[in-house]
């Protein structure tokens, strides 16, 4: 039977309120392990990897770029379409704040990551590493799920959601080599003239502005994770060069990598596990 290597949920906060956990999958690519429903409501955020869920005749694409909700009551299927596996933030309100974000219980749906959304992610798991205090990480906590419950798209009809979720496993596995349009297109089953118009309708980004943004993820991995070579961070996240990430990087979060390496890094002694 294919084997899903989920370790167990490290807690990384927890308070009447919230609830905030770290979950890593080792498994390779490949299929799932059957169906699943949570006994808790989350929200999960790809720190690192992607996967898919199959769920509701749809399968989704999490990975940085885009958050999955899982509620208790409906089925899905998990699985990975790239071989390095997954490491998520999970993200789970009391039903009071539930009901007050999403006007009742948590939806099974997804919602895109921008990468300003993506760095508050980062900084809330640093200040738990950090030992802030109880109410600034609920703050911040509220105000991520404030701002996803504004993001929550209504599940796409039209016929070419599945190959845009396609091209997005296949960004997920080549975001670090060069990518053509065509290739994308050849992965997801369609034409490219589709692809480039249903890919902006279904994510909110162009394709090519979601490679970065996932390779930016990929950068702010290795930096949180103690990486000090920014040339280095470049060059394996798929960015030419170190100039070339600098530019794109400062475009995206409005500073340098120097700067958010200081900002995200884990705090010396903290387990960076």
């Amino acid at each position: 039977m294919y084997q899903t290597a989920m370790r167990p949920a490290r807690v990384l906060f927890e308070s009447p309120l919230v609830r905030i956990c770290e979950v890593a999958c080792d498994a390779p690519r490949g299929g799932d392990a059957g169906v699943e429903v949570k006994e808790i409501s989350c929200i999960a955020f790809p720190l690192r990897g992607c996967f898919a869920v199959e769920r509701q005749a749809q399968t989704i694409v999490a990975d940085a770029n885009t958050a999955m909700f899982f509620d208790t009551a409906t089925p899905h299927r998990v699985s990975h379409p790239a071989d390095s596996g997954d490491l998520s933030l999970t993200l789970t309100l009391d039903d009071a704040a539930t009901a007050d974000a999403f006007g009742g219980s948590l939806p099974a749906t997804h919602a895109p990551v921008d990468p300003a959304l993506q760095l508050r992610i980062r900084l809330l798991r640093r200040s738990i590493a950090a030992g802030a205090g109880t109410l600034a990480i609920e703050e911040a906590a509220l105000a991520i799920a404030a701002e996803l419950a504004g993001l929550v798209r209504t599940r796409l009809t039209h016929a070419r959601f599945a190959g845009v979720e396609r091209a997005k496993a296949f960004l997920g596995q080549h975001f670090r080599n060069r990518v053509l349009l065509a290739d994308a297109a050849r992965a997801a089953g369609t034409s490219p003239f589709w692809l480039a118009r249903a890919f902006p309708w279904a994510t909110g980004m162009t394709m090519h502005r979601y490679l970065v943004a996932l390779r930016h993820a990929d950068v702010l991995d290795a930096l949180s994770s103690g990486e000090t070579n920014l040339a280095r961070a470049a060059v394996d996240a798929g960015f030419a060069h170190h100039s070339h990430l600098t530019k794109t990087l400062s475009r995206a979060f409005g500073t340098t990598p120097s700067a958010l390496r200081l900002q995200i890094a884990a705090p010396r002694g903290a387990d960076r596990r």
